[in-house]
Formats: C-alpha cells, structure tokens, sequence
C-alpha cells in the first residue's frame, strides 16, 4: 500500500490528479484497508472537486484511523465544502482537542531532548499519539518507554490493555523500535 499511495501522492503533489486518481484506482484492491489511502482519495476527489466522494473518502480513513487528528480536520473541511456545514461543525470541538494534543506532542518532544531517559515524558507522549496521532506509534512508545525502564508499570499496563499486534494497517508485523540515543 505504502508504494502505491507514495505514487498517487507524488502524481497528485505535481499537479497529475487524473494519474493519482487512476494509480489509486488500478490498485484499489491492495490498498482498500489503508487509512493513508483513504485519506489520499479524499484528497484527490477534493481536488477534482467532487465533494461527495472526497467525504466518502475522508469517512472510510476516519473509520480505518479513528484517532487521527488530521483525518477529521480534513474529513470537516471536505463536509464544509459538500455543503454538510452541521457535520462539519460537530467535529470541531473534537478537532480543537486533536490539536492542542499534536501541540503538546511537539512541546514534549522538544523536552525529550534535554531528558532522553525520561520514561514518564515518553509515556506522555506514548499516550497522546496512540489518542490523537497513530496508534501505532503509540504502541511503539511504549515499548520504548519499557526499554528506557523496564519496571514502568503504567506502561506495561497501557500495552496490556491496548497491543494487540497490529499495525495502523492491520497486520501483525512488528514494529522496529528505534535505538536509544544514548546520554
């Protein structure tokens, strides 16, 4: 799915919405459970001004990747331009939190920094991407989180309760953890 939706993306950025379009399409069964894909669709329908089949699109990534912050500002946007103004409204409040989060995830990150052994900072950081980003990427801080203290009992239970083995893309590869950066 990553290639295909890099292809579609790369077409769209150079003003090719037709080839993106027809790239997503040709491959549409490879990509058919791929929130990025999804999300890339809306885009391209938004581009070509068909706003029934940009919400459509932005709806199917919302549902594959419900804690992005991103998809929901776009999914609102795409409801505005469709003429849904109430449906659009009903995701500001929660699109409004979405970005206070990714606020604070960049203010945590600049910390992280200064105290690269702070398994509490990135077990903060964990929590807020696994609810406003990618849960992926949540889970993945976790993991490290137990790498940096093995013995952070929150976040064996986060993992506990929320990995599962999945990916954002719904398969059971793992995740490769990033070295640690030592002090």
């Amino acid at each position: 799915p990553a290639a295909v939706t890099g292809l579609a993306d790369c077409q769209s950025k150079l003003g090719d919405t037709a080839a993106a379009a027809a790239t997503l399409k040709a491959h549409a069964e490879a990509v058919a459970n791929d929130a990025d894909a999804a999300a890339l669709r809306g885009r391209v329908s938004r581009e070509l001004q068909d706003y029934p089949e940009a919400v459509s699109w932005y709806e199917k990534a919302n549902r594959l990747r419900p804690e992005s912050t991103e998809i929901k500002r776009l999914l609102a946007q795409a409801y505005r331009l469709n003429g849904q103004a109430d449906r659009a409204e009903s995701l500001k409040p929660v699109v409004a939190a979405g970005e206070a989060a990714l606020a604070e995830i960049r203010r945590l990150n600049g910390r992280l920094a200064q105290e690269p052994r702070n398994a509490n900072l990135r077990y903060r950081l964990g929590e807020l991407t696994w609810r406003w980003q990618s849960r992926a990427e949540g889970l993945n801080w976790m993991r490290v989180v137990l790498r940096v203290d093995p013995r952070h009992e929150a976040a064996k239970r986060f993992l506990a309760d929320h990995d599962d083995g999945q990916t954002d893309a719904g398969t059971t590869e793992s995740l490769a953890l990033p070295e640690m950066v030592s002090d």
